[in-house]
């Protein structure tokens, strides 16, 4: 393990390898390394914690194993030379403000197995220009891409209820995907007065959301269906 707070405001600290065998990356662990300029990661590391390699700004490019599914908060956060992030294929949450400020993002693919992306995730990736969405998503926070002020389309999967969350805080136009994928993953659909949902959970959480698209039919909705 590479402890919490192990290489912090290390300014010499230009390449770095991350030697085979090491499971986890510590809170802080290279944050405000700011000459950082390449860091190796190897398929042993299964966690990196909150705030990794925020503040590095000297770092361009990163890949992260698939042995990862979870991008910590703030991992990457103020990370504004970044301009290419390679995400794991089995990634399943990318948390709060995890590439907030990486003005240079310009190259990035939320992998299909994605079902979280928390809140100001891309806030302020200033050169992001378009986005996918995966089909498989449930749960989006707020502003996401605020201040992208570069971001013209996002693509995501129709009828998910998230078009107002998606486009909080910038001019980005929605593109929907209806390709057979994104259909079969739908978490929840409306057909005439019978609402069909994924689970009991997902229903109360948006119930009461006028964020989703099928807030204004609540009234006409006269059953239910849970799929699990």
């Amino acid at each position: 393990m590479i402890e919490d707070f192990a290489y912090s405001f290390q300014n010499d600290l230009k390449t770095f390898k991350i030697p085979d065998g090491v499971t986890k990356i510590g809170v802080s662990a290279f944050i405000f390394c700011e000459n950082l300029q390449e860091i190796e990661i190897p398929d042993s590391v299964v966690e990196i914690g909150n705030s990794a390699f925020c503040g590095c700004w000297s770092l361009t490019k990163i890949k992260i194993p698939d042995s990862v599914t979870e991008i910590s908060e703030n991992i990457f956060r103020n990370c504004s030379g970044l301009y290419e992030v390679i995400l794991p294929n089995n990634l399943k949450i990318i948390d709060k403000c995890a590439f907030r400020g990486c003005e240079s993002l310009e190259n990035i693919k939320i992998p299909d197995s994605v079902i979280k992306i928390g809140d100001n995730a891309f806030q302020n990736c200033e050169s992001l220009t378009e986005i996918k969405i995966p089909s498989l998503i449930t749960e989006i926070g707020v502003e996401i891409f605020a201040d992208c002020a570069n971001l013209k389309k996002i693509y995501y999967p129709a009828e998910s209820g998230f078009e107002n969350l998606l486009l909080a805080g910038n001019n980005a136009e929605l593109v929907p995907i209806t390709d057979s994928t994104s259909k079969k993953n739908l978490f929840w659909h409306v057909d005439g007065d019978i609402l069909t949902i994924k689970s009991a959970d997902l229903l109360k959480k948006i119930s009461y959301d006028e964020n989703f698209s099928w807030y204004d039919m609540r009234d006409i909705i006269k059953k239910i269906i849970i799929e699990s």
